[in-house]
């Protein structure tokens, strides 16, 4: 899923290569028509965003790794041409947790954000 790679970037172990090659190819593709001057790069959806994961609040195994970069990982899948993300849940805390999580973050992205129930 775009979104989950797009995410190592904030990786301890170094994996941030594989994101920046997903950000270069993502922005890259273009339909055949650009002649109306439009934004003709593919769109993506993201159909199984784990945004709930500790890894975006920076925690890792249990300790506090980074500080949280959610709002940079969401600002690095829209620049790479991801429009919508369906955030999971696994269970009904789950799913009330990420329905306020996406509650919480559509004023700040540009992302259609939804939530699984």
């Amino acid at each position: 899923a775009p979104l989950m790679s797009l995410g190592q970037a904030s990786m301890p172990d170094g994996s941030a290569h594989r994101s920046q090659e997903i950000h270069k190819s993502a922005s890259a593709i273009t339909t055949t028509d650009s002649s109306q001057g439009e934004d003709n790069r593919l769109r993506f959806i993201d159909i199984g965003a784990n945004l709930l994961d500790g890894m975006f609040r920076g925690e890792y195994r249990g300790k506090q790794a980074h500080e949280p970069d959610l709002d940079a990982v969401l600002a690095r899948a829209a620049a790479s041409g991801v429009s919508c993300c369906i955030v999971t849940a696994g269970s009904l805390a789950e799913a009330e947790a990420a329905i306020t999580l996406v509650r919480s973050l559509r004023a700040s992205t540009s992302l259609r954000l939804f939530a699984t129930v």
